[in-house]
């Protein structure tokens, strides 16, 4: 999705400005989470900082696929288990 660009030579000062703090925000449209290949987070993260981690075994032919979540000082997780 693409916005279309707009004319904000007449808006206040302040409008220019608050646009151009939300585009750094959202990383001009890019948005980056770590992935990780067979291990979970190792390092203390933010509240709110979300983390995919997939994990396989060759041997049974099978996969995992976790969600972090660093919610309450803590790592929360959500898993997906599957077969390739």
């Amino acid at each position: 999705m693409k916005i279309s660009p707009y004319d904000f030579s007449r808006l206040p000062q302040e409008l220019i400005d608050f646009k151009e703090e939300i585009t750094h925000l959202i990383n001009f449209g890019k948005y980056q989470t770590p992935v990780l290949i067979g291990g979970t987070p190792t390092w203390t993260g933010k509240e709110g900082e979300t983390v995919y981690s997939y994990i396989t075994s060759a041997t049974a032919g099978e996969y995992d696929f976790y969600t972090y979540y660093y919610v309450n000082s803590a790592w929360r997780w959500v898993i997906y288990h599957g077969a390739t």
